[in-house]
């Protein structure tokens, strides 16, 4: 098992003095945000926020989603680089915005989306998220003994369309278009283009794994909650209240060099 973050407080602490571009990369729901039931419910904490802000002092800073752009927007009002759709789209901080073009597989989204939709009103607790470049089913409310029959279902549906491919992540189902980005490429670009020389990722889902393995042995991917299986993190923390303490701890860190 990975240790927890405090244990590499002294080498995070060395690293960071040494680093002239800190680049930080946060996931959303589960990491800076609790988990809730509803996705519409979650919430950008005020202290979460207030953290971020003496971060943004020393260090480029982005959150990066599953999200679209626009959700995270109307949640964090700070001068951040904002990557939703799993760094299919973003926007600046200067309010800059760039999408990847999916019109050609709209047709094929939509169609998932209308079935999910019929699928959703036989299964209570269950909700369907349309995010243009996505299509999200939620079975966080959804009786235990329903999921593995909802599961071959959304493969039934998925079959006839190829060029979109299932990703399981916590309590959701999501289906996005095959080979086209994920928040690794997105990470692996926005570093090289800030010329970062130190690199930190928070994220709790399968999804932020992408963007651990883009990491290098000098960086620092921590996992957000225990994992069972194996995981490309260096560290851990339990809940999105220890990743605002270490944001709070590498804020010290950097304001006082």
């Amino acid at each position: 098992m990975i240790p927890h973050l405090k244990e590499g407080h002294t080498w995070i602490r060395n690293r960071l003095k040494k680093a002239m571009q800190p680049a930080f990369f946060f996931d959303f729901d589960g990491t800076l945000s609790p988990i809730v039931s509803r996705p519409e419910e979650a919430r950008f904490p005020r202290e979460m926020k207030d953290a971020m802000g003496r971060l943004l002092k020393t260090s480029r800073v982005a959150v990066i989603s599953g999200r679209p752009v626009r959700e995270l927007r109307s949640r964090i009002s700070l001068p951040i680089w904002l990557i939703g759709n799993h760094g299919l789209e973003e926007r600046s901080p200067k309010g800059t915005t760039q999408k990847t073009d999916v019109s050609r597989y709209s047709k094929n989204l939509q169609e998932v989306c209308r079935n999910f939709r019929t699928l959703a009103r036989e299964i209570p607790g269950s909700q369907v998220e349309w995010k243009q470049f996505s299509v999200t089913f939620h079975y966080r409310n959804v009786k235990t003994s329903r999921v593995s029959p909802l599961r071959e279902k959304i493969n039934h549906i998925l079959k006839d369309h190829p060029k979109l491919e299932l990703q399981r992540g916590k309590k959701v189902f999501e289906v996005r278009i095959h080979g086209i980005g994920n928040k690794g490429t997105a990470v692996q670009r926005l570093r090289k283009q800030w010329k970062s020389d130190f690199t930190a990722y928070f994220g709790d889902d399968i999804t932020d794994e992408d963007g651990f393995r883009k990491l290098g042995k000098e960086d620092l991917p921590v996992r957000v909650g225990f994992l069972k299986r194996e995981t490309a993190a260096r560290y851990y923390v339990r809940t999105p209240r220890e990743v605002r303490q270490a944001i709070d701890f590498l804020a010290e860190v950097l304001n006082g060099k």
